[in-house]
């Protein structure tokens, strides 16, 4: 969808149910165990991005899930 038709969606959805607001889904996933940390979140700015980076760094940590080098080659 482009900008102009996102617009006329939320005006469409405004004039039906009232204010809306918007959220971002941050997602973190293991790709060795598959295990995922997601949190929403109120915006997708660089520092909400990498407080949820360091929450869910220690996240997976508490449920066993180590830092390790990535594979090269």
């Amino acid at each position: 969808m482009s900008g102009p038709a996102i617009a006329r969606e939320f005006d469409l959805l405004r004039t039906t149910f009232g204010e809306i607001s918007c959220e971002c889904l941050h997602v973190a996933i293991d790709d060795t165990s598959r295990l995922a940390c997601t949190d929403v979140l109120a915006n997708k700015r660089s520092e909400t991005a990498c407080a949820f980076g360091v929450r869910a760094i220690a996240w997976f940590e508490r449920h066993g899930v180590t830092r390790r080098p990535p594979d090269v080659g």
